[in-house]
């Protein structure tokens, strides 16, 4: 889910977008969010389940135009759910939306409820490519913006998140990204003769656009700023008590959304603190002071969460470049004994897919819906027998 609103105050505050022609270059993308993105953007039909032919034929043309541009993709995916259970009421939230616009569709016909062979299709085209493309231990935001700031390339994505992470080649939405070629004529600097460069266009955000529009606002405080808006990890209603302190605008006169008037009315209070530590204590001055520990430590907790890519490290760098030792991602099952080496390996090139690590570490599996009659028995019931024999092989039962 990202934080909450953050993507509509950027889209209404355009000047933290730039123009920028994407040539010859590394780039990341966040492969959940780009096979999400696809399907929606081409339109691709989603009555009868999908239409996985021509969601082929159009993923396989986006890399063929980035190949074109020299532009060379590594595609990153979630892995399992993590075993901390933060994000646990956030993914049976998604569960429950997806089943609730499934018993819709079935009615009034299909709308963006993504096909459940959707990924299955994404990665084939890439294999088929030989695009590079890896799957983490689990949630894959952390590791992009890690290895983004190594290799000192953008981040393509519509994850929120990454607005908050400090980026330093940049990061790309990926509703201003336009996958169509384009070219311009440069000189070369070696001969001095024209040469034609292919290109695609798209916009940057970057902190320091932020001076730019607000003037001293120091984005260090942006993690902050997440933080009191909600995000994967702290509901922002925990501040509800702090933010009444701002008046809220009419929006019915001004058409500006409660929660673009929120990231507007933080910032412009953010502009007045010295530092970090400076805000957070005056937000902990507006609680009791039973609640102030608690609350001084999910904020920290969530900051962290944002800045530690400066710090931590990524076994995605040593993989991609053949140096791994596959004992430092190893993942321990459900009783604390260590997955295979040679399972580990099938994880992370998407040869066996998540679902065999959440049975595995978690003993949870969350079926993903179709469109379907939800007043008749689930469709995943006729694949019963085949999970039973699956949970038998790994169980060993």
């Amino acid at each position: 889910m990202g934080v909450k609103g953050l993507t509509t105050f950027v889209d209404n505050n355009p000047s933290l977008l730039k123009d920028y022609q994407l040539y010859s270059c590394k780039v990341i993308f966040d492969g959940n969010n780009l096979y999400h993105f696809l399907y929606h953007r081409y339109n691709i039909r989603q009555q009868f389940n999908g239409d996985y032919f021509n969601y082929a034929k159009k993923v396989k043309q986006v890399f063929v135009n980035l190949r074109k541009c020299g532009i060379v993709p590594c595609v990153v995916f979630d892995g399992g759910y993590n075993t901390d259970d933060k994000k646990h009421q956030t993914v049976l939230e998604r569960a429950r939306d997806r089943l609730r616009i499934s018993g819709k569709n079935s009615f009034r016909g299909s709308k963006n409820l993504l096909p459940i062979l959707s990924y299955e299709t994404f990665r084939t085209v890439l294999d088929d490519l030989g695009v590079i493309h890896v799957t983490c231990d689990y949630e894959a935001d952390e590791h992009i913006a890690i290895l983004a700031n190594k290799w000192n390339c953008p981040v393509i994505s519509n994850d929120s998140d990454f607005y908050v992470y400090n980026i330093k080649a940049g990061f790309f939405p990926m509703d201003y990204v336009d996958f169509r070629i384009k070219q311009k004529f440069t000189k070369d600097a070696t001969t001095g003769n024209k040469r034609n460069q292919l290109y695609i266009l798209v916009q940057k955000y970057h902190h320091q656009h932020y001076f730019d529009v607000f003037g001293k606002f120091n984005p260090s405080l942006i993690p902050l700023l997440a933080t009191v808006l909600g995000n994967d990890f702290v509901n922002g209603k925990v501040f509800s008590y702090f933010m009444k302190k701002f008046k809220k605008p009419d929006t019915k006169k001004s058409k500006i959304s409660n929660k673009r008037s929120k990231a507007h009315s933080l910032i412009s209070w953010l502009k007045s603190c010295a530092s970090t530590e400076d805000a957070i204590q005056q937000i902990l001055d507006h609680f009791p002071p039973e609640r102030q520990s608690f609350l001084e430590k999910i904020i920290h907790d969530s900051i962290h969460s944002y800045t530690k890519i400066d710090s931590d490290q990524t076994f995605l760098e040593k993989y991609l470049e053949s140096e791994f030792d596959i004992n430092s991602v190893m993942l321990n099952d459900y009783f604390g004994n260590g997955l295979p080496e040679w399972m580990m390996r099938s994880l992370l090139k998407a040869e066996l897919s998540p679902f065999i690590q959440n049975a595995l570490v978690l003993r949870r599996v969350i079926l993903q819906c179709q469109v379907e009659d939800l007043r008749k028995a689930s469709s995943h019931e006729i694949s019963k027998p085949i999970r039973r024999v699956i949970y038998g092989i790994l169980f060993n039962s």
